[in-house]
């Protein structure tokens, strides 16, 4: 994430550096920032701790090959990204040229199409370790999920919602997240409940028909909560 006060740092400015011109020697990077070489290492080393740059062999001249540094993958999200604008754009002009309905089932076939990465994950398991399973599925993901009994109905909430900026203008996009979860856990029904004010995600599973009553799930701490309020009102 962008934080400007960093690259205001000697480390921040350090990792400027290596993204303009990459890789980098220690001497070029004590050149440009007037540093000495010994305190340029000392900033490499830290920033190699912290998995944010790499460091490999570069021949220069006839001499001995010189370390050179570069940025890893896990830098790049330090740096500023437009993804989010962009996203929510193109959903706005595809909403104005197509409507909402063919959007919605592009949206859903994206999802359906994510989902078949991880189907085979699936297979052989039933009840409460096909929820197991999608859960461990979202975290690796970056997700935070909550998983909630509610009478007849499973509660998914993700704390950590990948969408985030795009749903407070273009809530449509909830609906790649839906598809994902409605795939993995056929022929279970997922209905969106996802409160855009918060960009927190929350689906409802419904693993049985409304009405008929559903056996606790396992739980482990930490992972299941059982609700202590009313179940929702049967739909209409």
């Amino acid at each position: 994430m962008w934080d400007s006060s960093f690259f205001l740092t000697t480390r921040g400015k350090v990792l400027l550096l290596l993204k303009r011109t990459s890789p980098c020697t220690v001497a070029y990077l004590s050149q440009q920032l007037g540093l000495s070489r010994n305190a340029i290492r000392q900033h490499l080393s830290a920033l190699e701790r912290d998995n944010l740059v790499t460091q490999q062999p570069m021949r220069t001249g006839p001499t001995k090959p010189a370390l050179a540094y570069s940025l890893t993958a896990a830098a790049e999200p330090l740096f500023p990204k437009q993804y989010a604008t962009l996203l929510a754009n193109l959903i706005q002009e595809l909403l104005a040229r197509e409507g909402t309905s063919p959007v919605t089932a592009l949206l859903s076939s994206l999802g359906r199409a994510t989902a078949g990465a991880y189907i085979s994950r699936q297979a052989h398991r039933n009840g409460s370790d096909r929820l197991e399973e999608v859960r461990r599925i979202l975290e690796e993901d970056g997700a935070i999920i909550e998983l909630c009994q509610m009478g007849p109905e499973v509660v998914v909430r993700d704390f950590n919602c990948p969408y985030s900026e795009v749903v407070k203008v273009q809530p449509e996009v909830c609906e790649v997240r839906r598809s994902v979860l409605q795939r993995l856990l056929e022929p279970a029904i997922v209905d969106l409940a996802c409160d855009h004010r918060v960009a927190r995600c929350e689906f409802r599973i419904r693993i049985a028909p409304l009405g008929v009553a559903v056996a606790p799930l396992s739980t482990r701490p930490g992972e299941l909560t059982h609700s202590t309020r009313n179940p929702p009102p049967p739909r209409q």
